[in-house]
């Protein structure tokens, strides 16, 4: 599997929170050659997401790999960090407003800590990659 660089985003702003690509009255939606998925700001009330803003923020100290799959990516966690204790809590919350994600929270072997997968449709691959910042560099964005 092709290993990439991983830089979550802490955002301030509600639609970023979500992933959002196009803001929208109730919601955002990400086009894609499949169709729209929609992401549902409204389904978390403003102290859960400042919550999953900060759950994301631990993901992103906590994530020591980020493996691709073929339909999104697996970012295998440290076993000690707060990104692992709490990764159940961020599914979901991130479930709840971006049903179109798969989410699964897994253990490897010859990893110790938990490793969440990412990933859903056509199209989402692209959106996780953008959201969450993952590139394609061989290494793990310094």
């Amino acid at each position: 599997m092709t290993t990439f660089g991983l830089i979550l985003v802490s955002q301030t702003n509600q639609e970023r929170d979500h992933g959002m690509t196009e803001t929208e009255s109730d919601g955002a939606t990400a086009s894609t050659g499949a169709g729209p998925f929609f992401c549902n700001p409204s389904a978390l009330d403003e102290t859960q997401r400042r919550r999953r803003a900060l759950l994301a923020e631990w993901l992103q100290v906590g994530t020591v790999d980020v493996q691709e799959l073929w339909d999104g990516y697996a970012l295998h966690l440290d076993e000690v960090s707060l990104a692992a204790e709490h990764v159940d809590e961020f599914v979901a919350l991130e479930q709840r407003c971006c049903p179109f994600l798969r989410l699964n929270v897994r253990r490897c072997p010859g990893h110790s800590g938990p490793v969440l997968e990412i990933g859903g449709r056509d199209g989402v691959k692209a959106f996780v990659a953008s959201q969450f910042g993952i590139r394609g560099n061989g290494g793990r964005a310094g």
